[in-house]
């Protein structure tokens, strides 16, 4: 379909593991929650990836998201860019200059 539409880029979910085929000349994104989800979006040919969750969302409580220094160690030796994701609000925004990130995207950034 993102051929048929001449689209610049498509997004590949975590849960998608198989690999894309036919997407030529595009900007592919996948979203990892982890490094073996890195790997496999490596594989996936992603030319970068959003890791999250970097702070608390409503799906996410503040046991399972990476902050500031969990996102670099993991992200630290990828050889594609990141991006980070998840719970990146006005009153946190501050720290998004601790993490080495290519750039953001959200949802809650917008609503706030």
């Amino acid at each position: 379909m993102a051929n048929l539409i001449k689209a610049d880029g498509i997004h590949i979910p975590s849960k998608k593991k198989t690999l894309i085929l036919n997407v030529n000349n595009m900007d592919i994104i996948g979203t990892v929650y982890s490094q073996k989800d890195y790997y496999i979006k490596k594989n996936q040919k992603c030319t970068a990836v959003f890791l999250s969750p970097l702070f608390e969302t409503k799906k996410y409580s503040i046991n399972k998201t990476l902050g500031p220094v969990k996102f670099n160690l993991i992200s630290k030796n990828w050889s594609i860019n990141s991006y980070a994701l998840g719970g990146i609000k006005k009153n946190n925004l501050n720290k998004i200059n601790l993490i080495k990130c290519r750039g953001i995207g959200g949802i809650s950034f917008i609503e706030d």
